[in-house]
């Protein structure tokens, strides 16, 4: 069952606009045979059957083995690796943790965890504090609380983490009771493109679990692979449920009629906007926080999308209905949210949009949470593989001015 919403009143495309650019459904059958040949497309389903079908031997019966394994161990988790590997992970952690997530105790995180980026550049400043903010660790604190995990990503852009791995797993050595390599070597979780050498990036240790992407799976396009969900599982999060929410967006799009399919209607309107504004790049935009991450990830998917430009003249708004926690009621006006707030501010945007002939679109999530989220990460990656030839849609658009709605053309087909 798909729970996002799109809301296309204030898009400025008719319904005979959406019959005019929608995909033909030979053309539709067409785009879901590319679809299949890319890695990431099925991925989500081979990973639940795998499970199924192989439990812990399966890529996901390992991640879950190796999180729960050293949940107990560890206070804290190094991931490093470029931007692009990472982005994902790091929108998932902002969108479903704490805001302040590393600031609380080991209690307050329920033994979860600490997360901390590096490797991304040659940043001498950044890495320094890093590894005197994991050396602060006193004698007084317990042995999990002195260790860390390393999570290290090697791929074609792994030279900045390669270089910071020694210095990393120095610290490990000094801050563990047990110096051995046979501790260390549980400690540091190498995540490895097909083709790339472990032995390369290991800093001499012999890893004792190794997780191998395919090649394909680079950058930002492994957002349900291995190398997201081993950290989400540290951090406790549902990862079934993640790919399950996929699972459920792929199934939806390929099967639901366009009248009801979600992200052909998303797809039709983006066409739509590009013939009539073709000088513009639609623009992703969030008002909350904990989805920043994640739309920062989606506008690199496509490589001509913008993400919160000064003045972004097509906008998509990512948007949540309800929020985890209790409402925050503002002072000068009693009796109202920041939630109202917020409404008002984003209907306000709109209205001054619509008034200057600008269009927007509204893709809620009810609620803030796994499922949900792997329906929005699924639904950007294919809705990515459509935009990234923003001149490509003549062979899947009608071209005709038929007049006809949404309905008449559901006859049709």
């Amino acid at each position: 069952m798909i729970s996002l919403e799109l809301d296309s009143s204030a898009s400025l495309c008719s319904d005979a606009d959406l019959f005019a650019f929608g995909a033909t459904e030979t053309a539709h059958s067409e785009r879901l045979q590319r679809l299949e040949n890319r890695p990431c497309f099925r991925l989500p389903e081979q990973q639940l059957d795998q499970y199924v079908k192989r439990r812990g031997s399966s890529d996901l019966g390992r991640v879950f083995h190796v999180a729960n394994g050293l949940h107990e161990h560890i206070d804290a988790i190094v991931v490093l690796g470029s931007r692009r590997s990472t982005l994902a992970f790091e929108g998932l952690m902002q969108a479903c943790c704490d805001p302040y997530h590393n600031e609380l105790s080991r209690a307050q995180r329920g033994c979860k965890p600490r997360v901390y980026f590096a490797g991304d550049g040659y940043d001498n400043d950044a890495t320094a504090s890093l590894l005197e903010r994991l050396r602060a660790a006193d004698d007084e604190t317990s042995q999990a609380e002195r260790r860390f995990a390393i999570l290290i990503h090697l791929d074609d852009q792994a030279e900045p983490a390669i270089a910071a791995l020694p210095p990393f797993v120095e610290c490990l050595r000094r801050m563990s009771p047990d110096r051995t390599d046979s501790w260390l070597s549980r400690l540091v979780v190498p995540i490895v493109h097909k083709g790339v050498s472990v032995e390369q990036g290991c800093a001499g240790i012999q890893p004792k679990f190794t997780f191998e992407l395919d090649r394909d799976l680079r950058g930002e396009s492994n957002a349900l692979s291995t190398a997201t969900l081993l950290p989400a599982a540290f951090l406790g999060l549902d990862c079934m449920k993640l790919l399950e929410g996929a699972v459920a967006m792929n199934t939806h799009f390929g099967s639901a009629p366009c009248q009801q399919n979600l992200v052909r209607r998303y797809e039709s309107i983006i066409r739509c906007w590009a013939a009539k504004h073709p000088e513009v790049i639609p623009s992703i935009r969030v008002w909350e926080h904990s989805l920043r991450s994640l739309q920062q990830w989606g506008g690199s998917l496509n490589p001509h999308a913008e993400t919160n430009p000064a003045q972004p003249p097509c906008t998509i708004h990512w948007r949540v209905r309800s929020h985890r926690t209790d409402p925050v009621i503002l002072a000068d006006k009693p009796g109202q949210t920041y939630h109202d707030q917020l409404h008002w501010q984003i209907n306000r945007f709109n209205r001054s949009m619509q008034s200057s002939g600008y269009p927007t679109i509204d893709l809620t999530l009810p609620i803030i949470e796994p499922y949900t989220l792997g329906q929005l990460i699924q639904m950007t990656i294919i809705t990515a593989d459509q935009q990234a030839v923003p001149h490509g849609f003549a062979d899947a658009t009608r071209t005709d001015s038929d007049t006809a709605t949404l309905e008449e053309r559901e006859q049709v087909s």
